[in-house]
């Protein structure tokens, strides 16, 4: 049986671009069922369109782990926006990372992040 978690574009970034983070967050991905907020993909999309501008000679290879990152299947949550809210305002974070905090709650699982406020917060509910 596989764990659920909630990756957030942080983590989901350092996977797919082989940052420095890579290991990490790799072994606590690996052979779990992903969640994200329906926003995930489009942050990742904005995390490629940053790395492209920054460093543009390694367009092909930064464009082809991209959309390699679009085929890791991922179960995709609709936010409740009014509860989102109420837990950006407690936890002092944006509406973005709230999503996350907000799905890691519903969902009872592990938040894998490499923020260490939104993992904070994620370690109270």
């Amino acid at each position: 049986m596989t764990a659920d978690k909630v990756v957030d574009a942080s983590a989901l970034a350092a996977v797919t671009f082989l940052d420095s983070d890579f290991a990490a967050m790799d072994a606590r991905l690996d052979g779990a069922t992903l969640h994200g907020p329906t926003l995930l993909r489009l942050e990742m999309a904005s995390v490629c369109l940053k790395m492209l501008r920054l460093r543009t000679a390694e367009r092909a290879v930064i464009l082809r782990q991209y959309t390699s990152s679009l085929e890791t299947p991922i179960v995709e949550h609709q936010p409740d926006y009014p509860q989102v809210l109420v837990l950006a305002e407690q936890h002092r974070l944006t509406a973005y990372d709230a999503c996350y905090l907000w799905l890691t709650k519903q969902l009872n699982c592990e938040l894998v992040t490499l923020d260490a406020r939104l993992e904070s917060a994620a370690r109270s509910l």
